[in-house]
């Protein structure tokens, strides 16, 4: 006897890819550049992504007084990226300067996208920036 059974084709859902993002220090003075960690997922074509074939946006929540330049574009606006396919940690670089008198919190959010523009993950991290008279 044989058995005939048609193939079968498994369809996984699009699942959240595990971004991270991290700062080189906080708090950090008025002034100093830093860096930040972006950290994307591996490959995994079940999840509907595959290395190297995915994209960043970076944006940064600034509070009044402070300004911050990510790679060169301002707060409130979005830094975009491809990633770079032998690496699965991006590092970008960050200015921020604090004209108040007092510390105040920076939110940087990162918004993973696959090749179809859809978001597939997001993190968020705080970074503290000491005010310009006050750098230490």
């Amino acid at each position: 006897l044989r058995a005939a059974v048609a193939p079968i084709t498994v369809r996984r859902p699009l699942a959240a890819a595990q971004v991270s993002v991290s700062a080189s220090k906080t708090p950090v003075n008025s002034g100093e550049v830093m860096r930040l960690y972006i950290n994307m997922p591996v490959s995994n074509l079940w999840n509907g992504y595959q290395y190297g074939s995915y994209s960043f946006k970076v944006r940064a929540v600034c509070p009044a007084a402070v300004t911050v330049s990510i790679a060169g574009v301002p707060c409130g606006q979005e830094f975009a990226m491809p990633t770079v396919s032998n690496n699965s940690q991006q590092e970008v670089p960050v200015m921020i300067t604090n004209g108040s008198w007092f510390k105040q919190d920076v939110t940087f959010i990162v918004t993973a996208l696959n090749t179809a523009g859809q978001t597939i993950g997001t993190a968020q991290t705080m970074v503290t920036v000491n005010a310009a008279p006050f750098n230490w």
